[in-house]
């Protein structure tokens, strides 16, 4: 299963396809530690912006994709609604995401 992720808030528009099936972790890189999200945040102002190490998650649970927030400090939201730390939540054909302070778009299909 794919995704698309699309950054507009950065200084040119980003746009990400991702296959999801293995899950994907959203966050910024951490060169003291030596950690590597799935997919850096780090060049969208992601630390000024309010992104963790381990923000979220992209995930498949039985064949239908979810978002789950890794205990995040900032939050995260979906289509509006705050996400509760490690409870997935499915998402649709279309989402607004907000991670922090950074608003993306999700697009499953």
């Amino acid at each position: 299963m794919r995704c698309m992720v699309e950054i507009s808030s950065c200084e040119f528009q980003e746009i990400y396809d991702i296959d999801i099936a293995s899950g994907v972790v959203i966050g910024r890189l951490d060169e003291a530690v030596n950690y590597y999200p799935d997919l850096d945040l780090g060049d969208c102002g992601g630390r000024e912006k309010g992104i963790s190490r381990r923000h979220a998650v992209i995930l498949t649970m039985e064949g239908v994709p979810h978002l789950m927030d890794l205990g995040s400090i900032n939050g995260s939201a979906l289509n509006g609604k705050t996400l509760q730390p490690d409870k997935p939540y499915r998402l649709s054909a279309e989402n607004q995401v907000r991670l922090g302070t950074l608003d993306i778009r999700i697009m499953i299909g």
